[in-house]
């Protein structure tokens, strides 16, 4: 477990290779169940107006559409292998930046406050910088290619998964 924690760590930092994030089929289930769930509870913290179901769909749509832009991208490079050790690298990390924007929003008590507000955004920031940096190392492109394409799919997914979460009226 600690190796994982470091791996995934050192992904985040910039300092350890994407390529080396485990690509065992049970080990993706294992950590795209693990974003599913901390995603969710994450929406239901920071948007309190909204109900699970809203929130697990929101996720689940932001996940799927997120892996299959990176398929679509890595199969346009004709480096489709590369999938399961990229999709891992890039939803282990999420887990972990979530995982710390979960740590915060427990411990801080308000959201609303303006310092809290700032470290969610900083946290986001280094999500889309942390998905750049492993494109750029999956897609032999180079960083800032990388990171205008972690943002693209943020973009993509976000839209995506609104428009599938939000009740019609």
């Amino acid at each position: 477990m600690s190796y994982l924690f470091s791996l995934y760590w050192g992904i985040c930092t910039l300092r350890r290779s994407p390529e080396l994030a485990p690509s065992h089929p049970l080990f993706l289930v294992i950590v795209v169940a693990a974003d599913i769930a901390l995603g969710t509870l994450l929406s239901i913290i920071l948007n309190t107006d909204v109900n699970w179901l809203q929130a697990l769909t929101y996720v689940c749509v932001n996940l799927a559409s997120l892996a299959t832009a990176t398929w679509f991208l890595l199969y346009l490079k004709d480096l489709p292998q590369r999938f399961p050790a990229t999709l891992s690298a890039i939803v282990g990390c999420d887990v972990l930046l979530s995982l710390m924007l979960f740590l915060l929003t427990l411990f801080s008590g308000d959201i609303e406050q303006p310092a809290t507000l700032g470290l969610v955004l900083v946290i986001g920031l280094w999500g889309l910088w942390v998905t750049g940096f492993i494109l750029h190392r999956a897609l032999n492109l180079s960083m800032l290619v990388g990171i205008l394409l972690a943002f693209a799919i943020y973009v993509f997914s976000v839209a995506l998964s609104t428009a599938a979460s939000t009740p019609v009226t």
